[in-house]
């Protein structure tokens, strides 16, 4: 199919960038009433979701230890929850099981959610853990866990389900 010979808004990628960038852009613009998804051109020299977009693990999470990352996070996963439909989404939380060595990592994680509001469990020492994921996993069997942190929101996305949803 050939491009129009012009158009007003053209974002260069149809990967998860490039999709969530013209995704959001004509949402703004029917939102300030200056257009549409009609005024947004997307180009891709092989097609959509056909690079790593396509291929990734799907993971959609708040859990990561850069502060600067937390609320850019949080605003991630309520875009994936505006419509687990259309974008594949699966709303089923999202588990990080670690060893003590990690306590304190996790343990600042959580804290960071705790403070803009993002709902998660702290799970601490090892006995509470084995418990804690005895209850989620009826056959669960791993040593060594102290720390659990258990986000309520997240979840996973088909990936390329998920790119031809934002596509649309």
């Amino acid at each position: 199919m050939a491009p129009p010979e012009s158009a007003k808004f053209v974002v260069i990628g149809a990967g998860v960038h490039g999709l969530s960038t013209s995704w959001h852009l004509a949402k703004e613009l029917e939102a300030r009433g200056l257009g549409s998804g009609e005024d947004v051109l997307v180009l891709d020299k092989t097609g959509v979701g056909a690079g790593p977009s396509g291929l990734a693990c799907g993971v959609i999470r708040n859990n990561y230890f850069q502060p600067a990352m937390r609320e850019l996070m949080a605003h991630s996963v309520e875009v994936w929850e505006s419509d687990p439909e259309a974008f594949r989404y699966h709303p089923v939380g999202y588990l990080q099981v670690a060893p003590e060595v990690m306590h304190e990592d996790v343990a600042t994680i959580h804290e960071q959610q705790r403070a803009i509001g993002y709902t998660s469990d702290l799970i601490e020492g090892e006995d509470a853990c084995r418990v804690y994921l005895a209850s989620i996993f009826s056959d669960w069997q791993a040593r060594n866990v102290t720390v659990v942190l258990h986000e309520k929101k997240g979840g996973y996305a088909e990936s390329m389900p998920s790119m031809l949803g934002l596509r649309a």
